[in-house]
């Protein structure tokens, strides 16, 4: 972009110098047509015609590229604005990035927590499990040793009470 509009500006620059040079000429070939009145008026009104003619279009390529040049000013202008708001764009992403790693690495933290907590939980579920099984098992034993001592207790009395 930096390249066009230098190049524009070289050209425009030229075609300064070459107006100015042509105004100059204009300038001498009126000088001249006072100096060499045995012309003709024609051919003197033809050479201020012709550098008139040069001058304008000198002018008007010079206007063309002056348009050209704010175009491209501007063209650039937009490019830079753009490339301003793609930058804040870029760095808000990689901001929200960040925030999702963190956010990501804190989950896993937590969900690691969690395995580790679920992990001592079924073992205290197993631990209990295995303390239930046993007082249960030593329910039974004391249920049973009471069902023998009572069948016991009650075959004794049966043989207390039965007659001799």
């Amino acid at each position: 972009m930096a390249e066009v509009t230098k190049a524009l500006q070289q050209k425009l620059r030229l075609l300064e110098a070459h107006e100015e040079t042509i105004e100059q000429t204009a300038e001498e070939l009126q000088l001249r047509g006072a100096a060499l009145e045995r012309h003709s008026e024609n051919e003197r009104a033809e050479l201020l015609s012709r550098a008139e003619r040069e001058q304008a279009a000198l002018r008007t390529e010079r206007d063309a590229l002056a348009a050209q040049l704010r175009a491209a000013r501007e063209h650039g202008a937009m490019l830079e604005q753009r490339n301003l708001e793609l930058s804040a764009l870029e760095s808000k992403a990689e901001t929200e990035a960040m925030v999702w790693k963190e956010a990501h690495s804190s989950a896993a933290k937590a969900a690691m927590v969690l395995e580790s907590d679920k992990g001592q939980l079924a073992a205290r579920l197993e631990q209990e499990q295995q303390e239930r099984q046993v007082l249960k098992e030593a329910e039974e034993r004391r249920r049973n040793e009471e069902r023998k001592r009572l069948a016991a207790e009650a075959k004794a009395a049966a043989e207390v009470s039965r007659p001799i």
